[in-house]
């Protein structure tokens, strides 16, 4: 599991091989992260896991699975349903080989 940092990272990642990205939870604010559709990449939220401690947040996890070769930037967005705007945008780059 790769921690995905703040602003734009990229990531080394090959054909069919699926590789899950990390971002950091928010509990119960009603935001969440959601990536926007990849063209070549299949993109898969996981279901929330619960938090380590009481009161504690846990990971938001997204399973990625490549399908071609070349470079493909998936965008990352915090939202609320009620916001038209992202609270925070992250862009990973994965370099398939």
């Amino acid at each position: 599991m790769r921690d995905v940092p703040k602003g734009t990272s990229a990531v080394d990642a090959e054909i069919g091989r699926t590789l899950e990205l990390a971002l950091p939870g928010v509990g119960t604010t009603g935001y969440r992260w959601e990536a926007r559709p990849a063209h070549g990449v299949e993109v898969k939220r996981l279901p929330a896991r619960p938090a380590a401690a009481f009161g504690g947040t846990a990971p938001d996890i997204f399973q990625v699975t490549p399908r071609r070769a070349g470079d493909i930037s998936i965008q990352l967005e915090l939202r609320a349903p009620w916001q038209p705007e992202s609270a925070e945008t992250r862009v990973v780059t994965l370099r398939i080989r």
